[in-house]
């Protein structure tokens, strides 16, 4: 999902920063769109449930773009199990691969969405998934239910 995301963000003329923590991947999906005349970069590897790699990537697309107008959050790494079964190493490496790091990344890149011309923010989730719903109003403020 995230490959066709910057592709298709790309085919409108958003210039696009990736991540991803296979690197061979990243720089297959930063060569589809120059291929197909976009503009893209990526940072990795990267790995977004570290709120340190959260802000290094939110730094890495300032320094190369000067701003951020869209977060596009798709990133996710679940594990199942029956609830009975469920450890507690377990709920907490779920917790933090699926809420923290969508948390995470839209925290360090909030700073950058208020000043920006019109920011959006996307979460992106599987059928299976369920993610907090966040509403962007027009001054920069933030409501999460």
């Amino acid at each position: 999902m995230g490959r066709e995301a910057a592709l298709a963000f790309a085919r409108e003329g958003a210039a696009v920063v990736g991540c991803d923590l296979n690197v061979e991947a990243a720089e297959a999906t930063v060569q589809m769109v120059r291929k197909e005349g976009g503009t893209m970069v990526s940072f990795h590897p990267c790995r977004l449930s570290s709120p340190a790699d959260c802000k290094a990537l939110v730094d890495f697309a300032v320094r190369t773009f000067s701003r951020i107008d869209l977060l596009f959050n798709n990133a996710a790494m679940a594990s199942f199990n029956w609830m009975e079964d469920i450890s507690d190493e377990e709920w907490d490496g779920n917790r933090r691969d699926e809420v923290d790091l969508v948390f995470d990344l839209t925290r360090a890149a909030w700073p950058h969405l208020k000043t920006s011309r019109g920011a959006a923010l996307l979460l992106a989730c599987e059928e299976s998934s369920y993610v907090t719903g966040i509403d962007l109003v027009v001054d920069g403020g933030m409501k999460v239910w």
